[in-house]
């Protein structure tokens, strides 16, 4: 009972329909107004991986951020590893793939380097919103006092958590799947499904690189994987507001100091010396996990200086936010609201 009830208060006001709206509304003009180049249909691809050198994208990053000393040792570490997964593409022909054809680069890159990663950021901020509400509604009605005049009264907390976290989800659910469905709406993919994600057509732009994959992914694959990760980068946003909900109490100045502390992240990956060791952990954080959405489960860019950067950097910090959320709630039920 308590838990539909708290459900109905987070979900339950036309300014996160209104949010939701406009994210959908957003996402399908994205896709649907920007012009689709044309293509020739000729195209073909060789198995582009074989004796490709993955050194040679290491001193490629090396000399374009200028990397030094132990920073530099670690790039070359993490393209050395790289190499024998490129060895075992190249055997099994993973880049004869057609996926898309001569589409597959545009056509990848709208989905995974912009329409999906501003979906996900979307869902976070959401779902951080969502917390913060559901944190805040009793004192914002005055209410808590009452509320929490009993112990049994500030077990509440624990329905807010797990509604909070149901109603992220579930909103989120719906931006990306909407979202999804108006893409594949206009892109036919399928075809692509079980083809690999590391097909010959599959091009990093910005590095001029193929697109690899520490695993071998089909298309498919690749996808459920985001997936996973951004329903996990959910519940990340949703645990960090409700820490900041727990520990301040007025609404907006919890909101105020959630939104400082991803700037200040956003800003601290921004100044970071590319390629060092700084730069690395900072880009494990789940504000640049959601906006380099593109790069997960690859090689990465210059500051991806471990295998699977994107799943140890959620392990981590979701490990973090679980320990700080069953702190900030002993905190919550033993303060003093005088």
């Amino acid at each position: 009972m308590l838990f539909i009830l708290e459900l109905r208060k987070t979900l339950g006001t036309w300014a996160i329909l209104a949010v939701g709206l406009a994210a959908i509304g957003f996402n399908a003009l994205l896709i649907l107004v920007p012009d689709v180049p044309g293509w020739s249909g000729t195209a073909e691809v060789g198995n582009v991986f074989e004796d490709y050198d993955a050194s040679d994208i290491a001193e490629h990053y090396i000399q374009e951020y200028e990397v030094e000393g132990y920073s530099a040792d670690t790039v070359r570490t993490l393209y050395g590893h790289l190499q024998p997964v490129i060895d075992a593409k190249a055997s099994r022909g993973d880049s004869l793939s057609w996926y898309l054809g001569e589409r597959t680069t545009y056509i990848h890159q709208q989905l995974f380097g912009l329409v999906l990663p501003i979906a996900i950021v979307e869902a976070c901020l959401l779902g951080l919103t969502l917390a913060l509400m559901s944190l805040g509604y009793e004192t914002a009605r005055d209410t808590e006092k009452l509320v929490a005049s009993t112990v049994t009264g500030r077990m509440i907390w624990v329905w807010k958590v797990v509604a909070s976290l149901t109603a992220s989800l579930a909103t989120s659910a719906v931006i990306l799947g909407t979202t999804l469905g108006v893409f594949f709406a206009r892109f036919d993919f399928s075809t692509a499904w079980e083809d690999q994600v590391s097909s010959g057509f599959n091009w990093v732009w910005t590095d001029n690189k193929p697109f690899i994959t520490w695993d071998r992914l089909t298309v498919g694959d690749y996808l459920s994987a985001s997936l996973c990760v951004a329903g996990g980068l959910v519940v990340f946003f949703t645990l960090f507001g409700v820490v900041i909900g727990s520990v301040i109490r007025h609404q907006w100045a919890a909101s105020v100091t959630g939104l400082v502390a991803i700037l200040v992240v956003y800003l601290l990956g921004g100044i970071a010396p590319d390629g060092h060791l700084v730069a690395g952990i900072i880009h494990m954080t789940p504000v640049w996990l959601c906006l380099e959405s593109g790069q997960w489960f690859t090689d990465g860019g210059v500051n991806a200086l471990w295998p699977h950067f994107e799943t140890w950097g959620l392990l981590y910090f979701l490990a973090l936010f679980i320990g700080l959320a069953v702190a900030a709630f002993f905190h919550y039920k033993h303060r003093d609201l005088s």
